[in-house]
């Protein structure tokens, strides 16, 4: 077996402890191995949570979203808005109103992001873009529909893994391992 063949090489000395039979190994990588897939699973199920939390948030927003343009239509037979209702309308207004500076900074500084939005909001002209322009556009938009293109990027970032990622990890694991091997730290201890 092949674990035999790694035990009969690594021996153990007073600083290393190695297992002394292939069984050992195989039991020890076993455990490698559970402890990994218990951590996917844990992974998965929190990605889980979010994607379900924010659809259910979103549905919220997009019933918001129904109930302004009603009221709206409405608005001269001076009906009475409910209190989710005006707070949707004041969290709706200061995002937007913080919305558009960092609309304009994307479109200096990310104009791939900034095509994107415009795509989004079904704007196609980029000939004047200007505080005003950004203001019409987020002004009549759907809130809840900005919400769910913005959270659909977010969760493909927590699922996709990026180079920049894979390089803190082997960061964190190069400074880990003289940690475990000439300070002897212990997880456990």
């Amino acid at each position: 077996c092949g674990f035999d063949a790694i035990s009969s090489i690594n021996e153990s000395t007073d600083a290393i402890h190695f297992p002394p039979t292939g069984v050992e190994y195989l039991h020890m990588m076993e455990a490698v191995h559970m402890h990994l897939f218990i951590g996917m699973i844990s992974y998965f199920l929190v990605v889980f949570t979010v994607v379900v939390g924010a659809t259910r948030r979103n549905r919220k927003w997009e019933a918001m979203h129904i109930q302004r343009l009603d009221f709206e239509r409405q608005a001269d037979s001076c009906g009475q808005r409910s209190r989710k209702l005006h707070a949707y309308i004041h969290w709706r207004a200061h995002f937007f109103v913080a919305i558009v500076p960092v609309l304009m900074r994307f479109f200096e500084e990310e104009p791939s992001i900034f095509r994107d939005f415009l795509a989004f909001m079904g704007e196609s002209r980029e000939d004047v873009l200007n505080e005003d322009f950004l203001g019409k556009i987020v002004s009549n938009s759907n809130f809840s529909a900005y919400l769910a293109h913005s959270v659909r990027h977010c969760i493909m970032d927590m699922i996709e893994v990026k180079p920049i990622t894979w390089m803190a990890v082997l960061v964190l694991f190069l400074v880990k391992v003289p940690l475990h091997r000439f300070l002897h730290v212990s997880h456990f201890d």
